[in-house]
């Protein structure tokens, strides 16, 4: 299993130089008046080992808006290959988090975050909120836990689906941090519940 798990975390850092390339060349091709925000700080973990993440994680996270409220257009292109490299790093984080590498998973996190702010992605920003609150939780930072998921929680607005399924799930292990076993429980039957429409709902247009 370990080994699996370190095989797909090289096979994704090798992905991500790639997008990384890919959103660079296509930076340079934009005019200048449409370049998109560039994706990463001068901490670029695309070069690195591993274990030079480490070290680079400690560093302060760099400065990012706290709203949504300025939206910039982009082209389809471009869109997917920031929705790629998105994709890539909320996946590594997952892969350092299976893996127990917590400080990795964390920074790649908080550079998920910082792009899907940048160029005003909700949904991903939650989930990479999401992901940072869980390994807070994991490290047993409640309230700095209980503070990312709250804020997950107002980009995602109650919208239905799995993400809000896996958001009662997060809430629920906090629940369970914090010896409140009872509310933990109906967030669990919640998120159940909730899994089990998606999957009713997909069923259905197979159905069809």
């Amino acid at each position: 299993m370990q080994n699996d798990v370190v095989g797909a975390i090289e096979f994704m850092l090798q992905s991500l130089r790639l997008w990384n390339r890919a959103v660079d060349t296509l930076s340079r091709l934009t005019p200048p008046s449409a370049k998109t925000t560039k994706a990463t700080d001068n901490l670029n973990p695309f070069e690195s080992t591993p274990q030079e993440l480490s070290s680079a994680s400690d560093a302060q996270p760099t400065n990012r808006s706290s709203s949504f409220a300025q939206k910039r257009l982009m082209d389809g292109m471009e869109w997917r290959m920031i929705e790629g490299l998105l994709s890539t790093l909320l996946t590594l984080t997952q892969a350092y988090f299976t893996r127990g590498s917590s400080r990795e998973a964390e920074y790649f996190a908080q550079q998920a975050l910082d792009l899907a702010e940048s160029v005003n992605a909700p949904t991903m920003a939650a989930r990479a909120l999401m992901r940072k609150g869980e390994i807070q939780l994991c490290q047993r930072q409640l309230d700095a836990g209980q503070d990312s998921l709250s804020k997950a929680t107002e980009l995602l607005q109650d919208l239905p689906g799995v993400d809000a399924a896996d958001m009662r799930r997060l809430k629920g292990d906090w629940n369970c941090l914090n010896e409140q076993d009872h509310d933990a429980r109906g967030l669990y039957e919640e998120a159940s519940a909730m899994l089990a429409g998606l999957e009713t709902m997909l069923a259905s247009f197979d159905g069809r």
